[in-house]
């Protein structure tokens, strides 16, 4: 993968870079099961994830696709093709809140 602000094709600078490591947030994710996948450890739209993923930015950490929130995860609701901070639930399952004063979490429909 060409990066950018490197040189293009033919100009003498080719080359690839890894992508930086993750940022603290983003390794305390994985730490909790929901480690970036490695297809789209760095994605700038949501359409470089899998059908199971969402796209994440936590801030600096950049943005990474990762699995979609299983049954009592924390979730936010869907938000079509937008960047996401907290992923919504897999399918088959709603993102409700049972009380007010609680966050938001995966139940089965």
């Amino acid at each position: 993968v060409l990066l950018r602000g490197t040189k293009g094709v033919g100009s003498g600078g080719d080359h690839l870079r890894d992508p930086p490591p993750p940022s603290p947030v983003a390794r305390e994710l994985v730490t909790q099961g929901l480690s970036p996948q490695t297809t789209g450890a760095r994605c700038f739209h949501h359409s470089e994830c899998f059908s199971d993923c969402c796209l994440i930015s936590l801030n600096h950490g950049g943005a990474f696709c990762a699995p979609k929130a299983r049954v009592a995860m924390m979730c936010l609701p869907q938000t079509r093709g937008n960047i996401n901070i907290i992923c919504p639930c897999q399918r088959g399952l709603s993102c409700t809140s049972k009380d007010s004063g609680c966050a938001r979490r995966c139940h089965l429909i």
